[in-house]
Protein backbone atom coordinates (compact mmCIF):
# COMPACT_ATOMS: atom_id res chain seq x y z
CA UNK A 1 0.00 0.00 0.00
CA UNK A 2 1.56 3.19 -1.06
CA UNK A 3 1.01 6.81 0.91
CA UNK A 4 0.44 9.70 -0.48
CA UNK A 5 3.06 10.57 -3.88
CA UNK A 6 3.57 13.84 -3.82
CA UNK A 7 4.40 13.96 0.21
CA UNK A 8 7.61 11.56 -1.45
CA UNK A 9 10.70 12.49 -1.94
CA UNK A 10 12.56 10.68 -4.40
CA UNK A 11 14.15 7.76 -4.08
CA UNK A 12 17.69 8.04 -4.62
CA UNK A 13 21.17 6.44 -4.70
CA UNK A 14 23.36 9.39 -4.88
CA UNK A 15 23.66 12.69 -3.29
CA UNK A 16 21.53 14.22 -5.88
CA UNK A 17 18.99 16.36 -4.49
CA UNK A 18 17.14 16.95 -7.52
CA UNK A 19 15.17 14.19 -9.40
CA UNK A 20 11.39 13.37 -10.31
CA UNK A 21 8.77 12.25 -8.08
CA UNK A 22 8.23 8.85 -6.87
CA UNK A 23 5.42 7.77 -8.93
CA UNK A 24 7.79 8.36 -11.70
CA UNK A 25 10.79 6.05 -10.97
CA UNK A 26 11.48 3.07 -12.13
CA UNK A 27 11.02 1.69 -8.61
CA UNK A 28 7.56 2.69 -8.42
CA UNK A 29 6.40 1.42 -11.24
CA UNK A 30 7.52 -2.15 -10.60
CA UNK A 31 6.54 -2.15 -7.15
CA UNK A 32 3.00 -1.30 -8.19
CA UNK A 33 2.08 -1.30 -11.87
CA UNK A 34 3.61 -4.73 -12.06
CA UNK A 35 2.94 -8.00 -10.84
CA UNK A 36 3.53 -7.33 -7.54
CA UNK A 37 0.74 -6.10 -7.48
CA UNK A 38 -1.71 -3.10 -8.58
CA UNK A 39 -1.97 0.66 -8.37
CA UNK A 40 -5.53 2.65 -7.35
CA UNK A 41 -5.58 6.02 -7.21
CA UNK A 42 -8.49 8.15 -5.44
CA UNK A 43 -8.97 11.05 -7.17
CA UNK A 44 -11.22 12.97 -4.78
CA UNK A 45 -10.97 13.68 -0.92
CA UNK A 46 -12.52 12.25 1.82
CA UNK A 47 -11.85 13.82 4.99
CA UNK A 48 -12.22 17.30 4.23
CA UNK A 49 -14.90 16.77 1.09
CA UNK A 50 -17.24 18.83 3.12
CA UNK A 51 -15.34 22.26 2.83
CA UNK A 52 -14.61 23.02 -1.22
CA UNK A 53 -11.90 25.75 -0.12
CA UNK A 54 -10.29 24.02 2.63
CA UNK A 55 -9.42 20.58 -0.14
CA UNK A 56 -8.31 23.30 -2.68
CA UNK A 57 -5.88 25.09 -0.27
CA UNK A 58 -4.49 22.01 1.22
CA UNK A 59 -3.69 21.03 -2.90
CA UNK A 60 -2.43 24.16 -3.37
CA UNK A 61 -0.07 23.87 -0.48
CA UNK A 62 1.02 20.05 -1.17
CA UNK A 63 2.06 21.09 -4.73
CA UNK A 64 3.88 24.54 -4.08
CA UNK A 65 1.20 26.59 -5.44
CA UNK A 66 0.08 28.46 -2.59
CA UNK A 67 -1.55 31.61 -3.06
CA UNK A 68 -1.41 34.84 -1.07
CA UNK A 69 -5.39 34.59 -0.20
CA UNK A 70 -4.26 30.95 1.49
CA UNK A 71 -2.19 32.40 3.88
CA UNK A 72 -4.11 35.22 4.88
CA UNK A 73 -6.92 32.73 5.50
CA UNK A 74 -5.20 30.36 7.25
CA UNK A 75 -3.41 33.49 9.65
CA UNK A 76 -6.50 34.62 10.22
CA UNK A 77 -7.77 31.48 12.66
CA UNK A 78 -5.36 32.58 15.25
CA UNK A 79 -6.47 35.97 14.94
CA UNK A 80 -7.79 37.57 18.45
CA UNK A 81 -6.78 34.03 20.16
CA UNK A 82 -4.45 35.27 23.64
CA UNK A 83 -1.25 33.50 24.45
CA UNK A 84 -2.34 32.03 27.46
CA UNK A 85 -5.36 30.23 25.04
CA UNK A 86 -2.63 29.32 22.40
CA UNK A 87 -0.19 27.98 25.29
CA UNK A 88 -3.13 25.51 26.38
CA UNK A 89 -4.15 24.34 22.73
CA UNK A 90 -2.57 21.17 21.38
CA UNK A 91 0.29 22.39 19.84
CA UNK A 92 1.05 20.64 15.86
CA UNK A 93 5.00 20.94 15.06
CA UNK A 94 6.80 19.59 11.86
CA UNK A 95 10.01 17.87 13.66
CA UNK A 96 10.12 15.67 16.34
CA UNK A 97 13.38 17.87 18.01
CA UNK A 98 10.63 20.65 18.18
CA UNK A 99 7.71 18.88 20.16
CA UNK A 100 10.20 17.15 22.73
CA UNK A 101 11.60 20.81 23.24
CA UNK A 102 7.93 22.50 23.61
CA UNK A 103 6.79 19.48 25.83
CA UNK A 104 10.33 19.50 28.27
CA UNK A 105 9.49 22.77 28.85
CA UNK A 106 5.76 22.89 29.90
CA UNK A 107 6.42 19.98 32.11
CA UNK A 108 9.31 21.89 33.45
CA UNK A 109 6.52 25.11 34.22
CA UNK A 110 4.70 22.44 36.70
CA UNK A 111 5.70 22.95 40.45
CA UNK A 112 7.46 19.86 41.98
CA UNK A 113 10.09 17.09 41.01
CA UNK A 114 9.24 14.77 38.62
CA UNK A 115 9.41 11.15 38.66
CA UNK A 116 11.28 9.31 34.95
CA UNK A 117 10.12 5.83 33.93
CA UNK A 118 12.91 4.05 32.08
CA UNK A 119 12.57 1.32 29.83
CA UNK A 120 14.13 -1.86 30.12
CA UNK A 121 15.67 -3.66 27.47
CA UNK A 122 15.88 -7.55 26.51
CA UNK A 123 17.58 -8.98 23.56
CA UNK A 124 16.65 -12.58 22.20
CA UNK A 125 19.73 -15.16 23.63
CA UNK A 126 19.14 -17.00 20.40
CA UNK A 127 20.63 -14.09 18.66
CA UNK A 128 24.52 -15.13 18.11
CA UNK A 129 26.21 -12.64 15.66
CA UNK A 130 27.14 -9.71 16.76
CA UNK A 131 25.51 -7.60 13.89
CA UNK A 132 22.11 -9.29 14.60
CA UNK A 133 22.33 -8.58 18.02
CA UNK A 134 23.53 -4.40 17.03
CA UNK A 135 20.50 -4.65 14.94
CA UNK A 136 17.96 -6.05 17.01
CA UNK A 137 19.39 -2.70 20.13
CA UNK A 138 18.82 -0.33 16.81
CA UNK A 139 15.39 -1.36 16.13
CA UNK A 140 14.40 -1.12 20.08
CA UNK A 141 15.69 2.45 19.85
CA UNK A 142 12.40 3.65 17.53
CA UNK A 143 9.86 0.83 19.05
CA UNK A 144 9.52 3.13 22.49
CA UNK A 145 11.27 5.84 24.31
CA UNK A 146 14.09 4.81 26.58
CA UNK A 147 12.55 6.89 29.35
CA UNK A 148 9.79 9.43 30.27
CA UNK A 149 9.73 11.80 32.52
CA UNK A 150 6.22 12.55 34.37
CA UNK A 151 4.58 14.69 36.85
CA UNK A 152 0.95 15.16 38.30
CA UNK A 153 -0.81 17.51 35.67
CA UNK A 154 0.97 16.60 32.88
CA UNK A 155 -0.47 15.86 29.99
CA UNK A 156 0.25 12.34 27.75
CA UNK A 157 -0.47 10.71 24.87
CA UNK A 158 -1.16 6.96 24.99
CA UNK A 159 0.80 4.66 22.45
CA UNK A 160 -0.01 1.75 22.99
CA UNK A 161 -3.83 0.34 24.03
CA UNK A 162 -4.34 0.29 27.87
CA UNK A 163 -8.11 -1.15 28.99
CA UNK A 164 -9.69 0.19 25.99
CA UNK A 165 -7.61 3.87 25.77
CA UNK A 166 -6.87 3.82 22.17
CA UNK A 167 -3.04 4.86 20.78
CA UNK A 168 -3.07 8.56 20.15
CA UNK A 169 -5.41 9.90 23.28
CA UNK A 170 -4.41 12.48 25.32
CA UNK A 171 -4.69 12.07 29.07
CA UNK A 172 -3.57 13.75 32.32
CA UNK A 173 -1.52 12.01 34.67
CA UNK A 174 -2.82 12.40 38.42
CA UNK A 175 -0.58 9.66 39.86
CA UNK A 176 2.53 7.79 39.48
CA UNK A 177 3.68 4.87 41.07
CA UNK A 178 6.62 2.62 41.17
CA UNK A 179 5.95 0.49 37.63
CA UNK A 180 2.66 2.43 36.40
CA UNK A 181 0.95 5.44 35.91
CA UNK A 182 -2.60 6.56 36.92
CA UNK A 183 -3.97 8.46 34.30
CA UNK A 184 -7.35 10.03 33.26
CA UNK A 185 -8.69 9.67 29.67
CA UNK A 186 -11.76 10.90 28.29
CA UNK A 187 -13.25 11.04 32.67
CA UNK A 188 -11.65 7.30 33.00
CA UNK A 189 -9.11 6.52 35.18
CA UNK A 190 -7.02 4.46 33.57
CA UNK A 191 -3.68 2.40 35.50
CA UNK A 192 -0.80 2.29 32.35
CA UNK A 193 1.86 0.05 33.12
CA UNK A 194 4.85 -1.16 31.70
CA UNK A 195 3.98 -3.02 28.04
CA UNK A 196 5.77 -4.92 25.83
CA UNK A 197 7.26 -3.59 22.52
CA UNK A 198 8.98 -6.40 20.35
CA UNK A 199 10.94 -5.71 17.34
CA UNK A 200 10.64 -8.68 14.39
CA UNK A 201 12.54 -9.27 11.22
CA UNK A 202 10.87 -9.92 8.00
CA UNK A 203 10.85 -13.68 8.72
CA UNK A 204 8.48 -12.72 12.17
CA UNK A 205 11.30 -13.48 14.64
CA UNK A 206 11.71 -11.68 17.43
CA UNK A 207 15.04 -10.28 17.93
CA UNK A 208 14.37 -8.00 21.31
CA UNK A 209 11.82 -6.81 23.31
CA UNK A 210 11.68 -3.29 25.09
CA UNK A 211 9.42 -2.82 28.35
CA UNK A 212 8.30 0.66 28.45
CA UNK A 213 5.64 2.97 29.86
CA UNK A 214 3.38 3.39 26.78
CA UNK A 215 3.21 7.35 26.83
CA UNK A 216 5.30 10.29 25.83
CA UNK A 217 4.38 13.86 26.69
CA UNK A 218 1.35 15.26 24.78
CA UNK A 219 1.23 19.46 25.10
CA UNK A 220 3.05 19.15 21.61
CA UNK A 221 3.15 16.19 18.70
CA UNK A 222 4.19 16.15 15.40
CA UNK A 223 1.85 16.50 12.13
CA UNK A 224 2.18 13.23 11.65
Amino acid sequence: MGGDALQLGPILKGMALLGPPVYMRRTFRDTFLSRYGSLVFLLSSHRQARSSWFVGCLDRIRKGEVTDTDIMVLNATSDGVSDELWDSRTQLRALCAAVSKFNTDKLARFAGPTTTYSCKDEVNQALKHPKRVAYAVQLLQVCASASIALKPGAVGLSTREVEGVMPGTQGEVVKRGKDKVVCVFDGRTVSVPFVAFDVVDNCGQRLATRFAIPLVLGWAMTIH
